[in-house]
């Protein structure tokens, strides 16, 4: 499927569906969901930003079967993509990386708290908020067998974060990404430029022609290289500023980059320091 500027339920594969949202500007910027059926399963991939969010897209299913959601998979622990998960769980059980339960467990409450103080205008019933951890972890890879479908949990390594998944349905030449691809969206780095990299090289070896990514609209292998390049380029010149003695900061203000076009610039601080700590940890 090529990409294109659509939003809302999406069939990108025979029962299997995107959400694309606009929760956050611009349009079609996301977060995304998707959900897939095998049989008389119902498989929900994250829940979105917000338990009202979440009932949106539970709609969304209700569209599509009458089925119950049976599992509910978490690509990672950012709250825009698991604030939603009491609404599916219970009955749902919930499957992710072994470090977003950590995370959920440790600091759900206080990503709640932040996510409330500084999204509040955009989404009121973030407040509203139950953390519900993941019932489920995997450590590299898992393979549901659900009914005839085969639906495969990838672990890339640390990449946007230390616990992404993405959810590959091989049959399908399909791929939710999950924040592994912000589709022409300036990325925020929390994990690692370099695994970053590495994780697309990953999917573009793979057998894939649609990719649902986490923000921004249903994609294929082109937007990928695309996000890979952005990654690369701000590397390598964050890199020569780092070789040079500069700051963060002065190395903030000497990035030039085509990618700064893109939308949500100002996130382009956050990825100059995680580059500066991942070259600082590689010196030792």
């Amino acid at each position: 499927m090529a990409s294109h500027s659509k939003t809302g339920l999406i069939e990108v594969a025979p029962n299997a569906w995107a959400v694309i949202m606009s929760v956050i500007p611009p349009e079609g910027g996301g977060p995304n969901a998707g959900f897939v059926l095998a049989g008389e399963q119902v498989i929900v991939i994250d829940s979105l930003i917000s338990p009202g969010f979440g009932q949106q897209l539970s709609g969304y299913i209700r569209q599509v079967t009458d089925k119950a959601p049976t599992y509910l998979i978490n690509t990672h622990s950012h709250g825009d993509h698991v604030f939603g998960n009491q609404v599916f769980s219970p009955p749902a059980t919930i499957v992710a990386h072994e470090k977003v339960r950590e995370t959920l467990v440790s600091q759900g409450e206080a990503m709640v708290n932040s996510f409330a103080e500084r999204l509040s205008g955009l989404v009121p019933d973030i407040k509203d908020t139950s953390v519900i951890a993941p019932h489920i972890t995997y450590r590299c890879h898992m393979t549901l067998h659900l009914d005839g479908r085969t639906v495969e949990l990838i672990h890339p390594g640390v990449a946007h974060t230390d616990g992404d998944t993405m959810v590959y349905l091989p049959d399908d030449k399909l791929l939710y990404a999950g924040d592994i691809l912000f589709n022409h969206i300036f990325p925020p780095i929390f994990g690692s430029s370099a695994g970053w990299i590495t994780a697309i090289e990953q999917i573009e070896a793979m057998d894939i022609d649609t990719v649902v990514p986490g923000h921004g609209f249903i994609a294929n292998k082109k937007e990928l290289g695309d996000l890979k390049r952005c990654l690369i380029e701000l590397r390598s010149q964050v890199k020569d500023c780092f070789n040079q003695g500069l700051s963060a900061e002065e190395a903030t203000k000497r990035v030039d980059l085509p990618y700064l076009e893109w939308p949500h610039v100002e996130r382009l601080p956050l990825g100059v320091q995680t580059i500066y700590q991942e070259l600082t940890n590689d010196r030792g």
